[in-house]
């Protein structure tokens, strides 16, 4: 399943938030990384996408495939809100891991530094 299609079974699933679910598909098809990151930072923020496992699906399902085109720090707070899903502390921990090298890796301004963590 792509990202797009991911998009609509989630608003089959959230039939209350048709708004945010079609600008954020939209984008998504449109390569609109601004706003999308926007759309992605509400929708984080969002109580109704807060429940259960439903940002971790998210995550997995659509916002990894478009990481490394956000805005990097703005990536880490979706990532961040993303990990309050967790419901312990070390998988937290392990998936913001995850997300720092990523974005270490990712990003071209780190790339030309020897970061070290």
């Amino acid at each position: 399943m792509g990202p797009a299609e991911f998009i609509d079974e989630l608003a089959a699933q959230f039939q209350g938030k048709d708004d945010i679910l079609s600008s954020l598909k939209g984008n998504y098809e449109k390569k609109l990384w601004h706003q999308l990151t926007a759309d992605l930072e509400a929708l984080v923020e969002d109580p109704d996408f807060q429940q259960g496992d439903v940002l971790l699906q998210i995550y997995d399902n659509f916002i990894s495939g478009v990481a490394l085109r956000l805005n990097p720090l703005r990536f880490a707070q979706i990532a961040v809100r993303t990990a309050g899903s967790f419901a312990n502390a070390p998988q937290a921990l392990e998936f913001l891991e995850k997300v720092r090298i990523r974005l270490f890796h990712g990003c071209s301004y780190y790339s030309m530094f020897d970061i070290r963590a």
